[in-house]
């Protein structure tokens, strides 16, 4: 509950600083990467999230195990699905957001570790780190589009900083 209220607050406070801080175009543009992001961030695991939690659920012992499966099995679609955001960041989105599809693509290879990493940790009933580390990523979005507003550094900025958050996140992840 305190994830999801959390999670939603910060989300609120992002959306109401940006929309008071960007333009209509950026905002949009913010919106449709955001939303893209959300859409693609299961995808390297296709699916097997609940396999994942399952097998760390009845065998603790080999949660090693399970991740690198995971991170193995999800390793060529993160880097087909970067790569194609990549492509088409650079080829055919409005010349506006090509440097930030360009960072949302690569925001998926710590993702697929992000992913696979909440998944054992719901099988092995450790949820107070993803609650943690979650609120932690969206208090520094907030942090870090406030700080990208007053620089004027704009979409690039905010993906820039999005990017380093998941990198962030990917490592702290790897250290639970």
């Amino acid at each position: 509950t305190v994830l999801r209220l959390g999670i939603a607050a910060f989300n609120f406070a992002l959306f109401w600083l940006l929309s008071h801080r960007l333009g209509a175009a950026e905002l949009g543009g913010f919106s449709v990467l955001m939303s893209a992001f959300f859409l693609l961030q299961t995808w390297p695991l296709l699916g097997v999230h609940a396999h994942i939690t399952r097998g760390v659920a009845t065998q603790p012992q080999n949660s090693a195990v399970w991740m690198k499966r995971a991170l193995v099995f999800g390793t060529p679609w993160a880097g087909v699905l970067a790569l194609g955001l990549v492509a088409y960041g650079l080829t055919m989105a409005p010349e506006a957001l090509r440097v930030s599809y360009v960072l949302l693509g690569l925001a998926m290879w710590p993702t697929l570790g992000v992913q696979a990493a909440e998944s054992a940790l719901i099988g092995a009933e450790h949820v107070q780190p993803i609650a943690v580390i979650n609120l932690g990523e969206a208090a520094w979005r907030v942090g870090s589009a406030w700080a990208v507003c007053q620089w004027c550094s704009g979409l690039t900025g905010l993906f820039l900083c999005f990017l380093l958050g998941r990198w962030a996140v990917a490592l702290a992840y790897a250290r639970e």
